[in-house]
């Protein structure tokens, strides 16, 4: 991501110094742990036809979840979480659609529903999605297992 950005000149970070160092934050704990939100909820079960009901425990991680997105998108006063897109909001897509096609209850979020919306209404997104759901399933045995 980082080259990514570097390859545009910049423009995939927030210009303003403190918010690019909010949205290099965001994204290493994306790839520090954030995975480890759901673990049994992979990005390959957003794709299988019958889903699972979350568990308490999981239904609380993605509460948490959701609370510090909605807590971000309040400080930056904008579409997105540092305000104009960015690497971090884009970086959250793959989360975003293993626990909304999952937890599609984002009622209680309102800045969350609506960045989602604007997040998975990209073409690039929905390109990529069209792409996804062509392959076939990765089943994990313990999906089920509550």
């Amino acid at each position: 991501m980082e080259f990514a950005n570097e390859c545009a000149d910049g423009a995939l970070l927030p210009r303003e110094m403190m918010l690019r160092a909010r949205a290099r934050s965001l994204m290493a704990w994306q790839h520090s742990g954030l995975s480890n939100i759901c673990p049994r909820i992979s990005f390959e079960s957003a794709f299988y036809p019958d889903k699972r009901e979350l568990s308490e425990a999981e239904q609380t991680q993605v509460s948490f979840l959701f609370g510090v997105w909605e807590n971000q998108l309040q400080q930056s006063q904008g579409s997105f979480l540092c305000g104009a897109l960015s690497l971090a909001d884009l970086n959250f897509v793959p989360s975003l659609i293993r626990i909304l096609r999952h937890h599609d209850n984002v009622e209680m979020f309102p800045l969350v529903a609506a960045w989602s919306d604007r997040l998975l209404r990209r073409e690039s997104v929905q390109e990529w999605m069209r792409e996804a759901e062509r392959l076939p399933h990765v089943w994990y045995d313990d999906y089920l297992l509550l």
